[in-house]
């Protein structure tokens, strides 16, 4: 039942998108369709998205076996977007396991491709993944021009949320940097914007980020 997989799969990237925990469950049940439909988008997408889920609970020892079943299914069949979200997704368990370099080459795919896409949204996302290694790499004119670049993408969208994130990291690079007038300007402008999404673990980490910068 294609139709009916497809459901599913759309069920798992909403839940994906809220960070619900329930996505590993709901994902892990869609594995038998992955072995019956191998080298195919289906089996990428689902082996990605229990990967995903662990990932999401920071299981992340959980996580490679399933984004190495997902990158040996790549073929033509698979979509430019479905192996983005793979090399995304991957390439954050590398960069957290400290193998910063892997995952820039990671992310440096999923930037490729998702710009290809043209879906800047996403495209923001990798950036900021980006930005985060260049940071712990102490390359911060290039963690800043990263960062500047996923601002500029999101602030001319109507996701003011992932705007948000994008100010935040930004500056967490001028914070680094000890520009502290600048970085309070950032958390300052996220913190309006997810007040009015009530999104209050968010805001509660920015407030945090905010007192950090005015106890610099």
């Amino acid at each position: 039942d294609t139709l009916g997989l497809k459901a599913k799969l759309n069920f798992c990237y909403e839940l994906n998108k809220q960070r619900d925990p329930a996505l590993t469950a709901e994902a892990k049940k869609l594995l038998p369709f992955a072995k019956k439909l191998p080298k195919t988008e289906e089996a990428v997408r689902i082996y990605t998205l229990v990967g995903r889920g662990f990932l999401n609970l920071r299981d992340l020892d959980s996580c490679p076996k399933y984004f190495d079943l997902a990158y040996k299914n790549l073929s033509k069949a698979v979509s430019a977007d479905a192996e983005a979200h793979l090399n995304l997704s991957s390439g954050w368990v590398d960069y957290a396991f400290g193998k910063s370099n892997l995952g820039m080459a990671k992310y440096t795919i999923a930037y490729k491709l998702y710009s290809k896409g043209n879906d800047p949204i996403k495209t923001a996302w990798v950036l900021n993944n980006m930005t985060q290694v260049m940071s712990v790499q102490q390359k911060f004119d290039k963690a800043l021009e990263y960062a500047q670049k996923a601002v500029e993408i999101t602030g001319k969208s109507a996701d003011t949320v992932t705007y948000a994130y994008n100010l935040q990291t930004l500056g967490e690079v001028y914070l680094l940097q000890e520009k502290y007038k600048e970085a309070l300007n950032q958390y300052k402008i996220a913190e309006r914007i997810l007040n009015n999404s009530k999104i209050w673990t968010e805001v509660t980490l920015n407030n945090i980020k905010l007192s950090s910068c005015y106890n610099k």
